[in-house]
């Protein structure tokens, strides 16, 4: 299943909100279009993502740890792309920021963009990010390979 197939699928269930047409331009002027792509944008204006709680189990994450995400909302992505770490050392290698830990760990969830219409969700640690500015990609943790997988098994609540 697609991406757009599995939020037709589970669209009653998402509990956050649609973006705003000023979310969109905010958004694409504060990442750039490089790290944005349509489909990402279509979805965010189509279906209620921002704000909506993601939960996986430990043995359906990849790396073992399980999930508990928001969505973040545009000025959240905008931000923790270009203000905090690890985001200002992943964004440039084609990591979007779009959720926010929920167990206390404060590590973010991106996407990589340029992997196509489903691309993989990841959890970037801080740790990742050293104190000479270099993000060390062997620390990126990959929750699933295909966002379609995430959306598709995750509870929502």
């Amino acid at each position: 299943m697609s991406v757009e197939d599995v939020l037709k699928e589970r669209k009653a269930d998402l509990q956050g909100r649609i973006i705003t047409p000023q979310e969109v331009a905010e958004l694409t002027a504060g990442v750039g279009d490089k790290l944005l792509p349509a489909h990402l944008l279509d979805w965010l204006l189509s279906y209620p993502l921002v704000g909506t709680e993601f939960y996986l189990s430990e043995e359906e994450d990849e790396s073992g740890l399980g999930a508990e995400m928001q969505w973040l909302t545009p000025a959240q992505m905008i931000s923790e792309t270009i203000e905090t770490y690890p985001g200002i050392l992943a964004g440039p290698i084609g990591y979007l920021p779009v959720g926010m830990c929920l167990i206390g760990s404060g590590d973010p969830f991106f996407l990589k963009t340029g992997s196509g219409d489903d691309p993989p969700l990841v959890r970037i640690p801080h740790e990742a990010a050293d104190a000479d500015g270099n993000l060390n990609v062997d620390r990126i943790e990959q929750v699933t390979s295909r966002l379609s997988d995430f959306l598709r098994k995750a509870e929502i609540g």
